[in-house]
């Protein structure tokens, strides 16, 4: 007796699919690891929420703010490229974050590094989302394809 998968599940049938989906899970999970982190970081350091809204703030407003240009300059390079690249510079500024709380870093260098992140993640992170279309048909994936969710 064959088992099939549920319509939501079957997206999974594609190996590369799986390959991505598991990569993006581990980034993820990654990202708000070091945000949760960061944010614990600023409140041990200040005690203050305000510089907790600023931590995030940092975070989310090169985004806000170059979302569109950088969506365009994401458009005209190469996805493979771009995503590469955008994990890449996203794991070397998580490991130099590391190492500048383990340091003692003034909270601005931190601030400074987090908005940094943000715009990585402007340029990069359309692209990535983006790319699990690659790696599923349209008649397998169904829903996804019709909610418009990637």
């Amino acid at each position: 007796m064959r088992r099939t998968l549920p319509s939501s599940a079957r997206a999974l049938r594609h190996h590369n699919y799986r390959l991505w989906a598991g990569a993006d899970l581990v980034s993820v999970t990654g990202s708000w690891m070091q945000v949760l982190g960061l944010n614990w970081v600023v409140m041990e350091r200040t005690g203050s929420a305000t510089a907790v809204g600023f931590s995030v703030l940092a975070g989310t407003l090169p985004a806000l703010l170059a979302g569109p240009w950088a969506g365009a300059l994401a458009d005209r390079v190469d996805p493979r490229r771009i995503i590469v690249a955008g994990q890449s510079v996203h794991v070397a500024l998580a490991l130099l974050l590391a190492l500048l709380v383990w340091v003692g870093t003034p909270l601005a260098t931190l601030y400074a590094l987090t908005a940094l992140s943000g715009l990585v993640t402007a340029i990069e992170g359309p692209r990535w989302a983006g790319s699990a279309r690659r790696w599923c048909r349209p008649t397998t994936c169904r829903t996804r394809w019709r909610s418009g969710r990637w």
